[in-house]
This record gives C-alpha cells, structure tokens and sequence, in this order.
C-alpha cells in the first residue's frame, strides 16, 4: 500500500500506540520486561493476531527480544500513524506491505513492529524517519483547535449521524493500558481518541454534501483536528 492510497479512516485508539505505552513504561522502570512482553502478547493474542517476523527474517521475534532491543535503545519507542497523504516518516516499502489502521512501532531507530493484512505483526529491520512529538505542544495544539473548531463541531448538518457518533462515544473504552500511566497522560488519550471519532465521522458526512465550497474550510478545520489528535496519541505513546 502506498501512502496515496492509505484509507482515511482508522481506529481512533491503535494498537501500536498501546503497545508503546508499555515499551516505554519498561524503559522507565515502571513495570518490568517480562510484564511488558507479556501484556503485549496478550493485546496481540485478544486481538486475534500473531506476532511473526517479516518473511525475509526466518527466526520469530519473541516480544521479550523487542522489548529488550527498547531497552537499549537511545530514544524512546515511539509511533507512526500513516494517513492518506502523510506516510509518518514510514518507507513506502513498507506501507505497501502493512496495515496502516494498527500504527506502526517504531522500537529504535533501525526496527518497525507492524500488523499485515492477514494480522500478523511483522518486524521490518529498516531505518525510518518516525517523528517525535512534544506531549505538552501537541496538547495545547490540539485544544486551541478544538476552541476554533467550536462552531463547525456544534453544526448538525457537520456531525452528520449524531445517534452514531453518540453510541461511539458511549461505547469507547481505554484497555490494557499500562497501570503506571499518568491520568493526565489516559485523559490526553481518551480527548484525543473522542476528538477522532466526532471529526472522521464529521468528515465522511461532509465529503457526502455536495457543497464543495461551503464544505472545504470545515473539511480542513476536521483533518486540523484529526491530525492534531494523531499528534497528541504519539506523544502520548512516548512521553
């Protein structure tokens, strides 16, 4: 899959950035490796996916060797997450090769974990160019968006299904996060995760109207916000 033709919608909450939260609170100390790996496993195994190196690669990347290679590596794990038009410092080769609605992990600097087409997650040893984000920025960033975005988002013809966006936010939860997360850090998870929810779905009911000179500035002010809280997941993922 290359980055044109990555889908616009995806999971508002991706596996791979709960599967950082716990790399990084191994790195911390927080919790140990062997909880770590094991907590990983279980979110891949409940997920129905198995986790299985890239085919190149002939021996299985255990998640205890992964979390070990986080552990020595100089930065954090951190996230990508590609959207139509932004592959997230991702290779081509490799978004043609996975699923781009799971995220991918960056574990260091040279190695990718991500989910295929078939969910398996597979490990591409490769360089990348996986940004950082600053929590607190991206936080604030995202908030004076909504501030600006008030308007469109209170507008019924640009939510589109308020009874779907509702039962979505109503049926949203966090699981199998790391119990030594900050609540500050699981409150910045969960706006970001409520902010796509109501914004994609604004989006495709948007894109619906055939109103392309009134939609284009609330279609702009929607992938705002949705870029904004890919952001603040990132930096979430890694902070």
């Amino acid at each position: 899959m290359s980055a044109e033709s990555i889908s616009p919608t995806t999971p508002t909450t991706p596996t791979a950035v709960i599967l950082a939260l716990w790399l990084n609170a191994a790195r911390s100390g927080l919790v140990s490796a062997t909880d770590a790996a094991n907590a990983c496993e279980t979110l891949a195994d409940q997920l129905g996916y198995e986790l299985a190196s890239e085919p190149i690669h002939p021996k299985m990347y255990p998640m205890l060797d992964l979390v070990s290679r986080a552990l020595l590596s100089a930065v954090p794990v951190t996230v990508a997450l590609p959207v139509f038009g932004d592959p997230a410092g991702v290779p081509a080769h490799i978004l043609s090769q996975v699923d781009v609605q799971f995220g991918l992990v960056a574990i260091d600097e040279t190695l990718l974990l991500a989910c295929n087409a078939t969910g398996n997650w597979l490990v591409f040893e490769t360089s990348h160019n996986v940004a950082f984000h600053d929590l607190n920025h991206a936080r604030r960033q995202l908030n004076e968006s909504i501030l600006l975005a008030t308007e469109f988002l209170a507008s019924a013809a640009l939510i589109g299904d308020s009874a779907e966006v509702e039962e979505e936010l109503r049926n949203f939860r966090l699981l199998h996060l790391p119990p030594s997360l900050a609540s500050r850090n699981q409150q910045a998870l969960e706006l970001a995760a409520r902010i796509r929810i109501v914004a994609n779905n604004a989006m495709q009911s948007s894109m619906a109207i055939a109103s392309p000179s009134n939609d284009r500035k609330r279609i702009e002010m929607l992938q705002t916000l949705d870029r904004q809280a890919r952001e603040l997941l990132q930096a979430v993922s890694t902070g």
